[in-house]
């Protein structure tokens, strides 16, 4: 692939990491020290690489971590619900 079209690829990805992590850091609570490291910069280009994709691992469980937590508390809640209303039939 062309190089110029690959440099294109690549910025317009980044721009639009750098655009939505600020709003996963709000709504899920990602560190922001995690989040800037999505779009890391290096001289060396292998270490950039690897500082990405390390971000973006860190992130995946992070996100699957929040979301066996919600899960955990649905139910939890959902349990609540039918002990009282078992309970209440008493």
């Amino acid at each position: 692939m062309n190089i110029g079209i690959l440099a294109a690829r690549k910025d317009k990805a980044l721009g639009r990491i750098a655009a939505i992590a600020p709003e996963i850091g709000k709504k899920y609570g990602a560190p922001e020290e995690m989040l800037a490291r999505l779009t890391a910069e290096s001289k060396d280009r292998d270490v950039e690489a690897m500082e990405r994709l390390e971000a973006t691992a860190e992130l995946m469980e992070f996100l699957a971590q929040r979301a066996a937590e919600a899960e955990k508390a649905i139910s939890s809640v959902g349990r609540d619900k039918t002990a009282k209303a078992q309970t209440e039939k008493k």
